[in-house]
C-alpha cells in the first residue's frame, strides 16, 4: 500500500473520529483564556490584550491538545492489538508517517477556522486601528505552529518509547521547560509560549513576528530531525527499540543523513541569530584614546533603511584635519549587528578589523589613520541592528519596519569618536530616504523634505550640530505645536491616535507641565531655538526617556483608558510630565549619577512629578499614588532575601543576578531617593522654602555651568547631613 493511498484513508477517517472534533472545538476555545486567565504580553494596548494574549494562549494549549491526539492517534493500533495485522499490510513507518500527516493537516484546518472565528470580534472592537496584517500574521506565526510542534514533540517521544504514558510525561516535561526561566529570556526555545512581551497599537511588530517566526522554524528544522530520528526506532518484526534501530538504519539508509542535516541546520540557526547580540549583561564602557591635532570637519551620511528586511544600509564620510605625521590607530563604532563592507582614505581602500566586543548594542573597527593633513574618510556599511542581550525579552532596541523606524547613534551609521574640544562644534548631515508614509524625527537637530521620489519614496536632508552621532525615529506621525507662557513645543503621535489625543486635550495638559516646571524650578536651558521635541514611540519601549531637546514617551502612556481616568495612578500626563521634567533635572542640570546606589536624576524628576499631581488633583492622590508606592517598593526591597544577603547572589547564574541587582538599582533610584527628597523638604521648612533652594540648585548646575549635580551639592545646599536624610 502506497504512502498517498494509506494518507487518503487516514484523513477521511481522521475527520470522522468524534475525539478530533473534540480536540477542534477545544482549540477554539482555548483562545477564551487568553482575555483573563493567561495574559503573557503587557496589556497596556488594544493589540496585546484582543490579539497577543488570546493566540498566545491558544498557542499553549493547542500545543498540548494535538500533542494528545497524537499520541491517541498512533496508540490506536497497538491499544486494539492489530498491529501485527496492519504491518502485514503496510509498512509502520509509513502508516506512522501518514497519521501524523493526517494530525498535522487537522492541527492546520482547526487553527485556520479559529483564525476565521474571532475576525469579526477582534475587528470589531479594535475599532480603526486594528491591522488584519497583524491578526493573520500572529495566528499563522505564533498559534499554527505551535500545534504542528505539539504533534510532533508527541510523535518523537511515542515512535521511540512506544509507551504513552512516558511519551506524555517527556511532553509535559518540555512544555514546563519551555515556560520556566530556564527558558524564558532565550527566544528561539521558547516553542510552547513563543516570546511576545506586547503588541503596539500604533506602530509596528515587525520586530517580535521576525523573532517569532525564526524561532518557529528553528523548532520545526530540529523537529523534523528528530522526527527522522525517531523513525529509526519504529518497531518492525516484533523487534525492540535497538535491533528495530539496526534494521531500520540498513533499509533506509537515508534517513541517518537526514537527520544530520536537520540537526546541524538547527544548531547553525542558534548559533549564528541575528536578532540578539553577545555583549554580557553587566557590558562595560569602552576605552578611548585622546589624540592632539586632530579635528572632525564634518560628516555626512547617505542612509537607505531597507524597511522590508528591516536592514540599514549607508555611507558615511568625516572630513577630517590631522596635525599628525606618524600613521594612529583609530577605532568606528557601530551596531552589533552590523558589517563594515569597505573603507577608504582620500579614495584609498584600507585595512580595518572587527574586534567583535559586543558591549550594550556596539561594537568597534579598528583601522590606522594616515599621517595626511587632510582627510576624507569614506565608511560603507549595513546590516541587521541588533538588540542588546539583557533586553531580548523585552525587544527595546533599535528597529527598521514599514511602520515605524527607531535607529540611535551607532544604529545609524558608524560613529568616529576623537574626543576634543572644538572651537566650532562639526556639523553632521545626513540625506535619508525613506518611505512617503514615514515622517523623520531627528534628536537635538532639524529635517527638511529634499523632494519626492517616483519610486513611492522621500528624501529627507537631517542635520545637527556638535554630535558624533545622529538618532533618528520615524513613524506616520501627526505634529502639534504646543504653546506654553514662557516656552514652546513639537508634539509628535501616531496618526491612529489622533482622536484620542484630541479628546484628551493633549496641548492643555503639556502647557501645565511646562508652565509649572518653569515656575517652580527656572526656565528651561534650551538647545536650538527654544523648542522641546515630544515623540511618541512604540509600546516596546516601555515608559520613556529625555535625551538633548527630546523627550520620548511609549505609546502604552496614550492608551484611552489611561488618559480619561487619571485616578488609575501613574497616568499619561505623569509619565509626560515626568519625561519632560528630565529635560530640567538630567540635562538643564545635569547629574553625577550612582548606577550602583540612589543618586540620580530620577530622584528630583520623580519627586517633582509627585508635586506636579500633587497640585493638580491634591494630596489624598499623591500619597496614594506615590507616597505610598514608594513606601510599599522600599519594604518589599527590605524584606528581599538577597538584600538582606546580598553575599549570595555571587553563586547565581548571571542573568538572574544582573535582574535582581537592577531591580534594586530601580527601587533605590525611584523611591528610595525620592522619600529622602521628601524627607529633605520637610526638614528645611517645607515646599516653598524647598523650591527656592532647588532653583539655586538648579541655576548653579545648569548648561551654562557643566560640573556635574552630585548628592554632596543637593544635601550641602539644604544645611543638612546625609545622615539625616536616611530613612527609618
Amino acid at each position: 500500500m502506497s504512502f498517498f493511498s494509506c494518507l487518503r484513508v487516514e484523513v477521511t477517517r481522521i475527520f470522522r473520529s468524534k475525539i478530533t472534533w473534540l480536540v477542534i472545538v477545544l482549540t477554539l476555545c482555548s483562545l477564551l483564556a487568553g482575555y483573563s486567565l493567561y495574559q503573557p504580553a503587557v496589556t497596556g494596548t488594544q493589540a496585546s490584550h484582543l490579539i497577543a494574549n488570546p493566540v498566545l494562549a491558544g498557542a499553549l494549549i493547542g500545543a498540548v491538545l494535538f500533542a494528545l491526539l497524537t499520541l491517541f492517534e498512533l496508540n490506536r493500533v497497538h491499544e486494539s492489538q492489530m498491529a501485527s495485522l496492519t504491518d502485514t499490510i503496510v509498512s509502520p513507518i509509513i502508516l506512522n508517517t501518514a497519521r501524523v500527516v493526517a494530525v498535522l493537516m487537522v492541527a492546520t484546518a482547526a487553527g485556520l477556522l479559529t483564525m476565521v472565528a474571532y475576525y469579526p470580534y477582534t475587528a470589531t472592537k479594535m475599532g480603526h486601528i486594528f491591522e488584519p496584517e497583524l491578526y493573520f500574521a500572529s495566528f499563522l506565526i505564533l498559534m499554527l505552529p505551535s500545534l504542528w510542534l505539539g504533534s510532533l514533540f508527541a510523535a518523537v517521544f511515542y515512535q521511540i518509547t512506544r509507551r504513552v504514558d512516558i511519551s506524555f510525561m517527556l511532553i509535559a516535561a518540555c512544555m514546563l521547560l519551555s515556560m520556566s526561566q530556564f527558558f524564558h529570556k532565550d527566544f528561539i526555545l521558547r516553542w510552547a509560549n513563543p516570546s511576545i512581551p506586547v503588541y503596539s497599537d500604533d506602530f509596528s511588530n515587525a520586530l517580535a513576528l521576525r523573532m517569532a517566526l525564526y524561532s518557529r522554524l528553528f523548532w520545526l528544522i530540529v523537529l523534523a530531525g528528530l522526527w527522522f530520528l525517531s523513525t529509526l526506532f519504529i518497531r518492525r518484526y516484533e523487534k525492540g527499540a535497538l535491533g528495530s534501530l539496526v534494521y531500520n538504519m540498513r533499509e533506509f539508509r537515508v534517513i541517518p543523513l537526514l537527520v544530520v542535516v536537520f540537526l546541524a541546520s538547527g544548531v547553525a540557526m542558534y548559533m549564528y541569530q541575528p536578532f540578539v547580540n553577545h555583549s554580557p549583561f553587566e557590558p562595560e564602557f569602552f576605552d578611548y584614546d585622546c589624540y592632539e591635532g586632530l579635528f572632525i570637519i564634518s560628516t555626512h551620511v547617505d542612509a537607505t533603511p531597507d524597511v522590508r528586511r528591516g536592514t540599514q544600509h549607508g555611507t558615511v564620510t568625516y572630513r577630517i584635519r590631522n596635525e599628525n605625521t606618524e600613521p594612529m590607530e583609530q577605532k568606528l563604532e557601530l551596531n552589533c549587528g552590523y558589517t563594515v563592507h569597505r573603507m577608504m582614505v582620500n579614495g584609498r581602500p584600507i585595512e580595518f578589523r572587527d574586534l567583535n566586543n559586543d558591549q550594550w548594542t556596539v561594537k568597534q573597527i579598528t583601522f590606522m589613520l594616515p599621517p595626511e593633513e587632510d582627510i576624507e574618510l569614506v565608511v560603507e556599511y549595513g546590516g541587521f541592528p541588533q538588540l542588546w542581550s539583557f533586553l531580548e525579552t523585552s525587544m527595546n532596541g533599535d528597529q527598521i519596519s514599514r511602520h515605524y523606524i527607531d535607529l540611535s547613534k551607532a544604529s545609524f551609521a558608524p560613529v568616529l569618536y576623537i574626543f576634543l574640544y572644538y572651537e566650532e562644534p562639526p556639523i553632521i548631515t545626513a540625506n535619508i530616504t525613506l518611505p512617503s508614509n514615514l515622517t523623520p524625527v531627528v534628536m537635538g537637530g532639524d529635517v527638511e523634505l529634499l523632494k519626492a521620489n517616483a519610486d513611492g519614496t522621500k528624501t529627507w536632508r537631517a542635520w545637527e550640530d556638535c554630535s558624533l552621532g545622529l538618532s533618528l525615529f520615524a513613524a506616520d506621525y501627526v505634529r502639534t505645536d504646543v504653546q506654553a507662557k514662557s516656552m514652546s513645543a513639537e508634539f509628535y503621535y501616531s496618526r491612529k491616535h489622533e482622536e484620542i489625543m484630541e479628546r484628551a486635550n493633549i496641548k492643555t495638559t503639556l502647557a501645565e507641565v511646562f508652565d509649572y516646571c518653569t515656575e517652580h524650578i527656572g526656565p528651561l536651558f534650551i538647545g536650538k531655538d527654544g523648542k522641546l521635541k515630544l515623540v511618541q514611540t512604540t509600546a516596546y519601549m516601555f515608559g520613556g526617556y529625555a535625551a538633548k531637546d527630546m523627550s520620548a514617551i511609549s505609546e502604552t502612556s496614550f492608551s484611552e483608558d489611561v488618559l480619561q481616568d487619571p485616578w488609575l495612578g501613574a497616568s499619561a500626563s505623569e509619565v509626560m510630565a515626568h519625561e519632560i521634567i528630565h529635560q530640567w533635572w538630567g540635562l538643564g542640570a545635569m547629574f553625577d549619577d550612582d548606577y550602583e546606589g540612589e543618586w540620580s536624576s530620577e530622584g528630583l524628576t520623580v519627586y517633582t512629578t509627585y508635586r506636579l499631581m500633587k497640585e493638580k488633583y491634591g494630596d489624598e492622590y499623591a500619597k496614594k499614588n506615590y507616597i505610598e508606592v514608594w513606601q510599599k517598593a522600599v519594604e518589599d526591597r527590605n524584606r528581599n532575601f538577597y538584600h538582606r544577603h546580598p553575599e549570595y547572589l555571587d553563586v547565581l547564574p548571571e542573568k538572574y543576578a544582573t535582574s535582581i541587582r537592577m531591580n534594586e538599582s530601580s527601587v533605590n533610584r525611584y523611591c528610595v531617593m525620592p522619600l529622602k527628597i521628601l524627607k529633605a523638604e520637610k526638614l528645611v521648612g517645607g515646599e516653598e522654602r524647598f523650591d527656592e533652594l532647588m532653583q539655586q540648585l538648579y541655576v548653579s548646575k545648569g548648561m551654562e555651568n557643566p560640573p556635574l549635580l552630585t548628592y554632596n551639592d543637593f544635601v550641602n545646599i539644604c544645611g543638612l547631613s546625609k545622615e539625616a536624610l536616611e530613612l527609618d
